[in-house]
């Protein structure tokens, strides 16, 4: 799996990854508590494997459970789970 650290900025995100896949298209999906889902942003992998992208969200801060990196068949490369 991919490394991943994200920042929350109000609604907006910031992500910076490493060791992620090196083709196709990659999204940050955020889901809340309640099993919902938002796609963030989604960006063209690159050749280096590492990442530095912003995104927003509706969902609010209290109410997102994980953040979920996923390649272009919707497999979570990485999941940040939220307390």
């Amino acid at each position: 799996m991919g490394a991943v650290a994200a920042a929350c900025l109000a609604l907006g995100l910031a992500v910076n990854g490493s060791k992620l896949p090196l083709d196709g298209t990659l999204s940050l999906w955020i889901r809340d508590r309640d099993g919902g889902e938002d796609r963030a942003c989604a960006w063209t992998a690159t050749p280096s494997g590492k990442v530095k992208v912003m995104g927003a969200t509706p969902v609010q801060l209290a109410s997102i459970a994980s953040l979920e990196l996923r390649d272009e068949t919707q497999q979570a490369v990485a999941v940040i789970m939220v307390p």
